[in-house]
């Protein structure tokens, strides 16, 4: 039961944590809505890099495992395209 005049001290380590879940949700959000974009090489593999981090920061705290792939289209040294997964 609360008392008036008591307050209550938040761990800082519980707001970072509540922070960085936010953070992540919100980034798995963008990264869907970026699924629908048009996307330069340069930030599809920017995508890829953060989806990445994304996936293993979950695998490492229990997180949903499952498995994304995303082929990209780039050109090789010779000026050819080729595609990726």
């Amino acid at each position: 039961m609360w008392e008036c005049g008591k307050s209550v001290r938040i761990s800082p380590w519980a707001v970072h944590t509540r922070v960085l879940n936010q953070i992540l949700v919100e980034l798995h959000s963008f990264l869907l809505i970026l699924d629908k974009e048009n996307l330069s090489g340069n930030a599809t593999v920017q995508k890829g890099l953060l989806l990445d981090l994304l996936l293993s920061y979950r695998g490492a705290n229990g997180g949903d495992e499952y498995i994304y792939m995303n082929k990209v289209t780039a050109p090789d040294d010779k000026g050819e395209w080729i595609q990726t997964i």
